[in-house]
């Protein structure tokens, strides 16, 4: 585990926009979901818990990642250990699915996909549950319960966690049902509560609406692995790896980005967070600057107060479902400059989704967003990977 010093590295304090069950939310810099991350950093830190769970567990062979924050996380800690991998949904698929709650939530209901479960679950010695953030361990036992309920085998359960925020009680009922911890950074206890009530936020500003230009470009046919369904880590990592490397190339030409490397910008889109990553992280070996980020259903307040992590903020349409509204935020520009903290800004965007079609009024409200001057720079190109029937095709 990494000194309790380094705590400031995994988080900085934001406040949730009008949210009654918990009033702050703890923003990991590193994590590439509310902020822009360089791929290699946030592939970094995911690496470096799996590797921690491996020097404890190495024959841990199924993992389960909570969505929408830890679904990289999560596939990335599988991939270390070589497992298998399966990722929680909020979608609403109907039939063969196990439901839980996560109560603070914004969007409480989770759904793991029993079929896979039967098939691994019941024959596996070690399951690690991955979150980024383990707070009460609520969510945690809700799921452990109802897994020892519905297969009844006593598999031992870990959980693998960024930060680890458990009170004496609530880590007292973990071990009463025998779940051990593995986890990055412990952060100093403190009253997050007060301190959120102490900043002044608002909405995300609704996005204006962009119609199609001549900078956009649209790819598809995108791997078939999908973790709500379950896949073997290594796998699916390697075959959005070799997507990312076949592709590329007629991507960028097509786009008319070019062929000297500068900044990119690459989006996911909520729970499609890895291929986003993978997507920036080969940018990164041919030389070029990416950073990294994802829509959300989490809403967030914005504020320019000093300090505070997302000054500005935009509601979006969601790729997966007509009518929900998605979030995408942005850092401040760097201080030492009137430049962006991209160097001058990014040159385009790569959107990687695997909703199973292009929403258009999801891309027009995003396509607004990036067109506008911001921290990323004004973004006249945009290349859209993805359109595979991935969700809204899930099996009943």
């Amino acid at each position: 585990m990494e000194s309790e010093k380094n705590e400031q590295k995994y988080m900085v304090l934001a406040k949730r926009y009008q949210n009654s069950k918990r009033s702050y939310l703890l923003v990991n810099p590193l994590q590439a979901k509310h902020l822009p991350t360089p791929p290699s950093a946030a592939l970094g830190m995911m690496e470096t818990l799996g590797k921690a769970v491996r020097e404890k567990y190495p024959a841990a062979d199924l993992v389960i990642g909570f969505a929408e924050t830890a679904t990289a996380i999560g596939c990335m800690v599988a991939q270390v250990l070589g497992a298998h991998y399966i990722q929680t949904t909020r979608e609403s698929p109907t039939g063969a699915w196990l439901e839980f709650r996560e109560e603070h939530s914004h969007a409480p209901e989770q759904k793991l996909y029993a079929p896979y479960l039967k098939e691994h679950l019941t024959k596996a010695h070690t399951v690690i549950l991955v979150d980024d953030e383990l707070s009460t361990g609520r969510t945690v036992r809700n799921m452990v319960e109802r897994l020892q309920r519905e297969y009844g085998r006593q598999a031992r359960y870990v959980t693998a966690s960024i930060l680890y925020r458990l009170g004496d009680e609530d880590k007292a009922a973990m071990e009463q049902m025998g779940i051990d911890s593995v986890y990055l950074s412990r952060p100093p206890e403190g009253d997050y509560e007060a301190a959120a009530a102490k900043v002044t936020v608002q909405a995300p500003k609704k996005a204006k609406p962009c119609p199609e230009s001549q900078g956009d470009c649209y790819l598809g046919g995108i791997p078939s692995r999908n973790p709500r369904l379950g896949v073997k880590a290594t796998d699916y990592v390697k075959e959005w790896q070799d997507f990312a490397k076949r592709t590329l190339d007629d991507l960028l030409q097509r786009n008319g980005i070019g062929e000297e490397p500068g900044n990119l910008l690459v989006l996911g889109t909520e729970e499609c967070m890895l291929p986003a990553l993978l997507f920036g992280k080969e940018l990164e070996r041919r030389g070029w600057g990416a950073f990294c980020q994802a829509t959300t259903r989490s809403p967030i307040g914005i504020s320019e107060a000093q300090g505070y992590p997302i000054p500005r903020g935009w509601q979006i349409e969601s790729f997966y479902e007509e009518g929900r509204t998605n979030y995408i935020y942005n850092s401040r520009k760097s201080a030492k400059s009137d430049d962006s903290m991209y160097g001058g800004g990014c040159r385009a965007a790569l959107v990687v989704s695997d909703a199973n079609h292009w929403n258009a009024k999801a891309c027009q409200t995003l396509r607004g967003v990036l067109k506008e001057q911001t921290a990323w720079g004004r973004i006249t190109r945009i290349a859209w990977i993805g359109g595979e029937a991935h969700v809204r095709n899930l099996p009943t």
